[in-house]
């Protein structure tokens, strides 16, 4: 099938002038290379173990962190503490107080409707009770997670792009102590709360 193209300006012109169809049809037509299952299953092996390695490295460096802090307490940066404090535990407690609404609703409706089917069974009343005291906590830590650690991981990740890390870094300033430090105590104090 011919396309033909008119009325095109001269700057355009030249562009079209440099597209090279039979390249393109070379290549449309060329097949992916197969990468062989072994091969594959290295590379998938390798890529695992390196984010392993990257998980543990950071473990480590935020446990150290947390020492130097606990062993150095005037040097904690006490407003950004409270500060992440008040966004984890405060400002979370809208939607966590929402679930915890459905949560009690949904165990009295489990009440009712097991025990409409055998009346005076206790074990009905204790599956119900039970759901819901399993998915309260769990609902709650999903939460928590999804929405403080995308705010997290958001907050920090701009500050990446902004070059933000690499100028606490040339100020003598750890950005593990500086900024990882304050939220994730922020988060352990606030998530029993």
């Amino acid at each position: 099938m011919r396309t033909e193209i008119r009325g095109l300006s001269a700057d355009f012109q030249s562009l079209m002038q440099r597209f090279d169809r039979d390249k393109l049809a070379e290549t449309l037509a060329a097949s992916p290379k197969k990468i062989p299952a072994v091969e594959e299953i290295g590379k998938t092996a390798v890529h695992l173990l390196e984010d392993f390695r990257e998980q543990i490295t950071f473990l480590g460096h935020w446990i150290s962190s947390m020492i130097w802090t606990v062993r150095h307490p005037k040097r904690i940066r006490w407003g950004d503490f409270l500060k992440q404090t008040e966004l984890v535990g405060v400002n979370a407690v809208g939607i966590t107080a929402f679930w915890a609404v459905i949560r009690a609703d949904y165990g009295v409706q489990f009440r009712d409707a097991f025990t409409a089917i055998r009346r005076g069974s206790l074990c009905i009343d204790l599956v119900a009770i039970a759901m819901v005291r399993v998915l309260g906590p769990f609902i709650t830590a999903v939460i928590m997670a999804g929405r403080t650690g995308s705010a997290f991981a958001a907050e920090l990740g701009t500050m990446k792009i902004n070059n933000e890390l690499d100028a606490l870094e040339v100020m003598s300033l750890e950005p593990m102590r500086f900024l990882v430090v304050p939220r994730m105590a922020s988060t352990i104090l606030m998530a029993p709360c």
